[in-house]
């Protein structure tokens, strides 16, 4: 949750930046003042550092992704030793039950692609 949070407001920066970025790109060079020129390199600047954010975020979730399904597999592998029997029927239950959830994050990892991941 907080990550989604953090994620939208890095990409509404970004955005701002690389569209500022893009007024001033637009100018042409002879044209262009001192301060115009500064400006740009101090937006790259911005824009590099926001997004090596970004990826730390990215991949501090993908780290504790990974994590807990680790978790996961050894909780699983724990039950299956201790209640072999009752276990298995459960275990129906539980894919249904994750596969659904599943599907509910999955509707929230398509909704911003379109964002930028680079400058």
């Amino acid at each position: 949750m907080f990550f989604r949070m953090d994620d939208i407001q890095l990409c509404k920066e970004i955005t701002k930046l690389k569209n500022e970025l893009q007024t001033l790109v637009s100018i042409p060079d002879k044209d262009k003042s001192n301060d115009a020129r500064q400006r740009e390199e101090e937006l790259l600047q911005q824009i590099h550092k926001l997004v090596e954010t970004r990826d730390f975020l990215v991949d501090d979730v993908e780290f504790e992704r990974l994590r807990e399904k680790e978790e996961d597999k050894e909780m699983e592998d724990f039950l299956q030793k201790k209640f072999p029997t009752s276990y298995t029927k459960n275990r129906r239950f539980y894919s249904v039950q994750k596969n659904n959830l599943q599907g509910k994050a999955d509707i929230f990892s398509d909704r911003h692609q379109d964002w930028p991941h680079s400058a």
